[in-house]
């Protein structure tokens, strides 16, 4: 029987937790707040244009520089 478990370990581990938690939380939140701003200042006004043929003759054609079989033919 386990009774001299004081509760002040659970308390420390709890008090551990919280702090490990609030910590993780900042560090994500930080995170979003720099690539935000990154995207803001390299991204936002970037523009892609986009030809319809082009891009339904890229997506029909087929894949250049793959062969038929990927290994080796051994002379045949």
């Amino acid at each position: 029987m386990l009774t001299s478990c004081p509760s002040n370990g659970i308390d420390n581990v709890n008090r551990t937790d919280r702090k490990l938690l609030r910590d993780l939380v900042v560090v994500v939140a930080l995170k979003l707040i720099v690539l935000s701003v990154l995207w803001f200042a390299f991204v936002r006004d970037q523009g892609v244009s986009v030809d319809a043929g082009r891009a339904a003759a890229a997506l029909t054609s087929p894949a250049s520089g793959l062969r038929a079989s990927q290994g080796e033919n051994h002379g045949q």
